[in-house]
């Protein structure tokens, strides 16, 4: 069966959701339909996205679905996964399913793994938001550790422990991703001091950290400014690309927890900048 390109479907609508509906749009595709946890509210950011580049916005994944030959899956790694396992039996018979995702949800899984094992017992760990740090948090469950994360999933993570303290940041919740950020946020960081900071990132380039979003930026430099040790979690996908908001140049980390899927030049930039590199 030849799938039609007269009209798609897209579960996710983040970053790389946007990026191909207008792809496809340029490329004279006009009927699709998104869907998106996020679409709940009619604020987020991937709602608005979706009205401004005039996508059908279905209430649900079963509704997106319906009556489409070929489905693009553009969610995060740490989803791909349970995405797939919810839109098998609610696609078409002979519907195609595409994950554009480039990272196996098991590397994301080696990496936490990686660098839970660098953080010591009774420390202080600052945990910053995104699918990469939960899997780290996910390894830390059970140890003797205070936690002072901004991001509910990553709270949540820790809710029955009994043996780790989590503190809250507080401040403006950002939707997406569940994190809470702004004045509120950074000043709170302002009066704590940590260990270790484990902090996801949107790209990495010779020009150093960059993220999506400017408040998601601004955290993150607090955070950096009252952490003794900085370790960043990221793929081998975020090498070479630049997100939107310059973070801070490489002298500000101590060690990257990477894949081994990361092509050697990479390994060689964090090296001439001096920045440890562990390879999961």
């Amino acid at each position: 069966m030849t799938a039609s390109l007269e009209k798609i479907a897209l579960i996710g609508f983040g970053e790389v959701g946007q990026t191909l509906t207008k792809n496809l749009k340029d490329a004279g595709i006009r009927d699709i339909t998104a869907w998106d946890i996020a679409f709940a509210s009619p604020a987020s950011a991937q709602s608005v996205a979706a009205k401004k580049l005039g996508v059908t916005i279905a209430k649900s994944m079963d509704e997106a679905l319906r009556g489409q030959s070929l489905v693009i899956a553009a969610v995060t790694a740490g989803s791909a996964e349970a995405a797939a396992a919810q839109a098998a039996p609610l696609m078409e018979k002979n519907a195609l399913y595409a994950d554009v995702n480039s990272v196996s949800p098991g590397a994301k899984q080696r990496i936490g793994k990686a660098v839970a094992e660098l953080v010591e017992e009774g420390q202080t760990v600052i945990l910053d938001g995104g699918s990469t740090v939960a899997e780290v948090a996910q390894h830390l469950q059970g140890r003797s550790l205070q936690i002072i994360t901004n991001s509910i999933p990553i709270a949540q993570i820790f809710y029955d422990s009994k043996s780790t303290e989590v503190t809250l940041t507080g401040g403006f919740l950002y939707p997406r991703l569940g994190v809470l950020l702004g004045p509120l946020c950074e000043q709170m960081l302002d009066h704590v001091s940590a260990d270790i900071l484990i902090m996801g990132i949107g790209g990495i380039t010779e020009a150093g950290l960059s993220n999506s979003n400017t408040l998601i930026v601004g955290s993150e430099r607090k955070m950096i400014e009252v952490s003794r040790t900085v370790i960043v979690a990221a793929d081998h996908s975020k090498f070479g690309r630049n997100a939107m908001v310059h973070l801070s140049s490489l002298d500000k980390v101590d060690l990257v927890v990477s894949d081994g899927a990361l092509a050697p030049k990479y390994h060689q930039l964090l090296e001439r900048h001096k920045v440890g590199v562990v390879l999961a």
